[in-house]
């Protein structure tokens, strides 16, 4: 995902360190480069998904710089001549509910989902000012169709969406299967027992492979988009070492919450309505739902200063075990491995971990949001908190 980093400074509320970034990226186990000092390409391991997108991104590098800007910043007027302030990330808007209609089926037990939605464009698509502007810093080119909106919000969230003309697809027969060795040889398709969405006897979409959304036109027909799912545990990381982006890719990964799709296709729904006068007329999804564990790789140095300096090693790894997380045995100069429960989705970043929330000042705590027990209890010592109940949604 090629991500322009002046729409990027703008989520994060203040200049980004681009040596800092790459850092953070390279240490997390994602391919990272610069092009220019305009954009960062992120391809991100499988459990890291929400690197490659503009708010994920914002979002690690604001917990990471507790100190630093949580909002956007707001340039100054100056008297001389008029100036525009910098747009303001606005805050998350619940999305209409979409209309049922569209059945999609899917095997039992997929560690995928599929969500779709049938939309009718009107006319050509006339993106505004600065998401224009947005998806031509990062290199892709405007359509005047459905393939723009795709774009921006596969920028925005990581989720890319397909689209195809409806009309050329059986509609009533959409269904998530596994590939099989009937399905036609394809050296780009997926291996045995990879994820297809089919129409009939069409493939829609291979789960794990991005394709860009189609330019179907905008003349008013029916237009199917899509995003899919595929648990992390699914896919398989790139071959081969170094900070570069592999432009043949790996399979891709969309993160933990199999809904994020679901999302995804509203989203790109109200922006067909709101930006460009279209209607949805049917959707629906398909597959797993239950959200899968987290993984995370916080940097040791990082949890001992939110926590304690004079924590080894060991102890670090036995608080956050405490409380029900799973951590591979560390090594020393290394990041942590630490699958988090699925129901914990408050555990998403090293602050969380640390009991930090951003913006915080530092103080001395335990792992986790961990704290000192109560001597009531009659024990001493930190308790974790992963293993304090999870928190209220």
């Amino acid at each position: 995902m090629k991500i322009p980093l002046a729409w990027l400074e703008q989520e994060c509320g203040g200049p980004v360190d681009r040596a800092a970034l790459l850092d953070h990226l390279h240490e997390s186990g994602a391919r990272a480069g610069l092009h220019a000092d305009r954009l960062v390409e992120v391809l991100p391991p499988p459990e890291l998904a929400h690197l490659g997108s503009v708010r994920g991104l914002a979002a690690e590098v604001r917990a990471r710089n507790a100190a630093g800007p949580t909002a956007p910043q707001r340039s100054a007027p100056q008297r001389s001549a008029p100036q525009r302030s910098a747009p303001q990330r606005s805050a998350p808007q619940r999305s209409a509910p979409l209309p049922d209609g569209l059945v999609l089926a899917a095997e039992d037990g997929l560690p995928g989902r599929v969500a779709a939605a049938v939309v009718r464009l009107p006319g050509e698509v006339r993106l505004p000012g600065a998401a224009a502007d947005r998806l031509r810093a990062a290199g892709v080119p405007l359509t005047g169709t459905v393939a723009d909106l795709a774009a921006y919000v596969g920028l925005e969230t990581g989720q890319p969406l397909g689209a195809a003309d409806a009309g050329e697809l059986g509609l009533t027969g959409l269904r998530l299967r596994s590939a099989g060795p009937a399905d036609p040889a394809d050296p780009a398709g997926p291996p045995p027992g990879g994820l297809l969405l089919r129409a009939g006897e069409r493939t829609v979409a291979v789960l794990g492979r991005d394709t860009p959304a189609a330019a179907v036109p905008a003349d008013g027909r029916d237009t199917l988009v899509w995003a899919w799912w595929l648990d992390p545990a699914a896919a398989h990381p790139a071959p081969g070492p170094g900070p570069c982006p592999d432009p043949d890719g790996p399979p891709a990964v969309r993160g933990h919450d199999p809904r994020s799709c679901d999302r995804a296709v509203a989203r790109l729904v109200a922006l067909v309505t709101d930006w460009a006068g279209g209607t949805v007329t049917a959707a629906g999804g398909a597959g797993a739902s239950a959200p899968a564990p987290r993984v995370l790789r916080p940097d040791p140095g990082e949890l001992r200063r939110l926590v304690d300096p004079d924590l080894d090693l060991a102890t670090l790894a036995a608080l956050l075990a405490a409380g029900g997380a799973v951590v591979a045995p560390p090594e020393e100069g290394r990041p942590l491995h630490v699958t988090v429960p699925a129901a914990r989705p408050d555990l998403d970043g090293v602050p969380a971990l640390a009991g930090r929330p951003p913006g915080s000042a530092a103080t001395r705590r335990c792992c986790a949001g961990c704290r000192p027990p109560p001597p009531a209890r009659g024990r001493t010592g930190r308790a974790c908190c992963a293993a304090a109940s999870p928190r209220p949604p």
